[in-house]
């Protein structure tokens, strides 16, 4: 709640777009993109490591290429395949059972709220910029209303069932601000604003290019174990989901 709350007020000072339908489609998509998408993942953390809640999102791609489906957007499916196949070696040398299923299903209803944001904010855009010159279609104008969305929820969560106010420590504040302002506030702002920028099948391979750095981070950072060898060996194949549609285009090209 507090990051959201923070990364919606770092973007206010640049909100052009007035509160109409618009608004509330943008809104809407950071309720599901942001709010839910975080309950669901920060529950898991109940069951899971933070490696292996990393790299269950895996299956993140799968969840894209079904909404850009639904919206009749092409995407490689041997791309997302590859990705997918990358993070599971990952995934098959480092996750525990115990608690799989629980944990698994929360991570997946994550990240079936993450892809679905996604693919609709890129929908969004496309059609904003469609009817009207593109310059009111901007990001930076807009984006607070997904995180006014996502804040919401967040709210509405704590309030329903969440803990009495904690004592928050300077370090903890630190934390907070780092996570609101910089990895929710500008790293958002700079993911869907990449996703109209790009083709579905990068867009889909794109989410798990972070795995391997979650991972790494887990490892040197926090200390949690893993394989590093199947975290460099998993790279290859995320790698080269990523470069496949470029060098396909081209051997199409060539051939013409």
């Amino acid at each position: 709640m507090v990051r959201l709350g923070l990364a919606f007020l770092v973007f206010l000072p640049f909100l052009r777009q007035k509160f109409d339908r618009h608004a509330v489609t943008l809104m809407q998509i950071g309720a599901v993109q942001y709010g839910l998408m975080y309950l669901f993942l920060f529950w898991s953390f109940e069951y899971l490591n933070a490696y292996e809640v990393a790299l269950f999102t895996i299956f993140t791609p799968f969840w894209v290429l079904v909404w850009a489906k639904f919206y009749q957007q092409k995407v490689s499916l041997l791309a997302v395949i590859l990705a997918i196949s990358g993070a599971s070696i990952l995934r098959m040398s480092s996750a525990t059972p115990d608690e799989f299923d629980m944990g698994f299903v929360l991570v997946q209803l994550s990240n079936l709220c993450f892809a679905s944001g996604q693919i609709q904010y890129r929908q969004v855009i496309a059609t904003k910029k469609k009817t009207t010159s593109g310059e009111g279609s901007s990001d930076l104008h807009g984006f607070a209303w997904l995180y006014l969305g996502g804040f919401s929820v967040s709210l509405f969560a704590w309030l329903l069932v969440g803990p009495a106010w904690p004592e928050v420590s300077n370090d903890a504040w630190l934390a907070y601000l780092y996570l609101g302002i910089v990895a929710s506030g500008f790293g958002f702002f700079l993911w869907n604003s990449g996703t109209h920028r790009v083709s579905p099948t990068v867009l889909a391979v794109a989410n798990n290019l972070k795995i391997p750095t979650a991972v790494a981070v887990s490892l040197f950072v926090f200390g949690e174990k893993a394989d590093a060898w199947s975290l460099a060996f998993a790279g290859i194949f995320i790698i080269a989901a990523f470069f496949l549609k470029p060098a396909m285009e081209s051997i199409t090209r060539r051939q013409k």
